[in-house]
């Protein structure tokens, strides 16, 4: 028998053998959640909501909630110095009565345009709750908010 095919079963054999060894794996289930399946705020309180029959909106319309930000940025140094470009992404939840709270980064560039991008947020407008069959809930947002060098 070649060796190279007894070492390929003797592999195999090994493989089968630990796999009959390891521990059953739970089956889990994922859902993404729905207007009916709300998840738990960070303060664990109230339910938070990732859809909803109408989203959270900026009280003064999306495109002046967007200029606010942009005209509150100021591009870090060090982003500028190292060429830093890209999109932060910063997670808050808007809630019943239109406050933000639990405002994070979720996916940063680093450089000081994580913080920048959070300071931006944290000072902008109020929001109009999100709604579901008429009634105000509270809903997790995600913000991509761009850095582009000229």
């Amino acid at each position: 028998m070649n060796t190279m095919h007894v070492t390929r079963m003797g592999a195999l054999f090994a493989l089968c053998l630990l796999l009959s060894c390891s521990p059953a794996r739970e089956e889990t289930k994922t859902t993404t959640p729905t207007a009916e399946q709300p998840q738990e705020s960070a303060a664990g309180d109230e339910e938070v909501y990732t859809i909803a029959d109408e989203v959270a909106s900026p009280v003064d319309g999306m495109d002046a909630f967007q200029q606010k930000i942009m005209g509150a940025i100021v591009y870090p140094k060090e982003a500028r110095e190292k060429n830093v470009s890209g999109t932060v992404y910063v997670e808050f939840v808007v809630r019943k009565d239109g406050s933000m709270t639990d405002v994070r980064v979720v996916r940063g560039i680093g450089s000081g345009c994580d913080e920048a991008a959070l300071m931006a947020v944290r000072g902008a407008a109020k929001w109009n709750p999100a709604r579901i069959k008429g009634e105000a809930v509270n809903q997790r947002m995600v913000l991509p908010v761009n850095f582009k060098l000229p």
